[in-house]
């Protein structure tokens, strides 16, 4: 089973609560580490 295929069910359930939060991975850890904190604060999560 592929990672993606594992990984889904779980992405699924955290989309069906409102919880699942994505951002673009491209570019340094700073980077995509600021984007998810901004997106995670634009949410109050």
């Amino acid at each position: 089973m592929s990672y993606e295929a594992m990984l889904e069910p779980v992405a699924q359930h955290y989309a069906e609560q409102g919880l699942l939060v994505a951002v673009d991975a491209v570019g340094t850890f700073d980077e995509i580490s600021g984007r998810a904190i901004a997106a995670l604060q634009q949410r109050s999560l």
